[in-house]
């Protein structure tokens, strides 16, 4: 078998592991319902304030990050795009559509940068909800959540 084939098999069989885990535990760790007037809400909005604290021009947040992805594949976001589970984006309830964020997880030190396109997350307690790729990348997909430090990168 050669190594693309190998690497191809490797990439499907974690995705059908993501996509196996139960939408009863996924819903636990991060409800996420969509807006109904999709349609219209703004693309960006100036009055969204990222609230954290100012360092060198840039914002910092730190607190709770959960994850979402099956279930919700292929419908649309906040921002009017269809939501693709294993791309780097992720919803937070203020910042712009389009703004790029590093997640830093606390625990591993693990890093991963994704484009806000999305409003949440909706449980108490968090300050951002990854796509499953991105939550992956931080190696939180089973814990379901990760203390996390936020760094707005433009």
């Amino acid at each position: 078998m050669s190594e693309a084939v190998s690497a191809q098999s490797s990439a499907k069989a974690e995705r059908q592991n993501i996509q196996n885990i139960s939408m009863q535990n996924i819903s636990e760790v991060s409800p996420h319902e969509p807006h109904k007037n999709i349609h219209k809400l703004p693309r960006k909005s100036s009055r969204l304030a990222f609230q954290g604290i100012k360092n060198s021009g840039r914002s910092y947040n730190e607190g709770w990050a959960s994850w979402y992805g099956p279930g919700f594949d292929g419908n649309y976001t906040a921002s009017g795009e269809v939501f693709d589970q294993y791309d780097m984006t992720a919803a937070h309830p203020s910042l712009p559509f389009g703004t790029l964020v590093q997640v830093t997880n606390l625990d591993n030190g693990a890093s991963v940068t994704v484009r806000i396109n999305d409003r949440g997350p909706f449980a108490g307690g968090r300050i951002i909800d990854l796509s499953a790729g991105a939550a992956e990348a931080l190696g939180m997909i089973y814990t379901g959540e990760a203390y996390v430090v936020l760094q707005v990168l433009n």
